[in-house]
């Protein structure tokens, strides 16, 4: 399908139904259980377990912001989300498949969520510059960097700057494991924990300005 459009408020439309699986909440509380999880490795002193707390937080970013974008989209489909602009979505794609099957099954109230996640599911949001891409589908990107850099304490470039150095420490680890390389990159506890916190508050300045739009 060539681009994903609204339907219009008084067309008559059944509703595609969202699982207590993909409310905002339970995505925020599964990914919180990840972060809880990073606490405790952090206090192991151990330089594999710490490697392994980076590489899963970035893997729970990566899933939360997934799970939040295809949620969104849901709503904005069913009427429950309002959508900045109508052209925001119209670069997003997803399989006629999905649309032909709904209309064979008019009963699947799972078609959306289902043709979301297949268009997403080979693409990685662990960097700042693909989370800020992929959130641009459902909200105005001026609007969220304006709020963010309201948010954050640091200047924008030194955040974005932190942003990336925390992902390639992250690819650093992958790479260094795959490669079953014996070059260590030394990681500390505190590393780990600033890491943590710093994208804990990303998800949660994320939570909050999707609930003012929602508003």
């Amino acid at each position: 399908m060539s681009s994903f459009q609204r339907r219009s408020r008084n067309l008559e439309q059944k509703k595609t139904k969202l699982s207590d699986s993909n409310t905002h909440q339970k995505i925020k509380e599964n990914f919180d259980s990840i972060c809880q999880r990073v606490e405790e490795l952090e206090k192991s002193n151990d330089q594999d377990k710490f490697s392994f707390a980076i590489v899963l937080l970035f893997s729970a970013l990566d899933k939360y912001i997934s799970d939040k974008f295809k949620l969104c989209v849901v709503e904005i489909f069913n009427n429950d989300r309002e959508l900045s602009s109508d052209k925001n979505l119209m670069d997003f794609t997803i399989s006629i498949k999905y649309v032909l099957d709904h209309f064979t099954d008019t009963s699947n109230h799972n078609w959306l969520s289902h043709a979301i996640y297949d268009s997403i599911r080979y693409k990685s949001y662990q960097k700042y510059d693909k989370i800020i891409k992929v959130l641009s589908y459902i909200v105005d990107r001026n609007e969220f960097k304006a709020e963010l850099r309201k948010h954050i304490k640091d200047d924008f470039s030194t955040f974005q700057n932190k942003f990336n150095e925390y992902n390639k420490k992250r690819n650093d680890i992958v790479h260094n494991y795959d490669s079953k390389s014996i070059e260590k990159h030394e990681i500390s506890y505190h590393y780990v924990k600033d890491c943590r916190i710093f994208i804990q508050d990303f998800t949660l300045f994320i939570d909050n300005f999707l609930k003012i739009k929602n508003t």
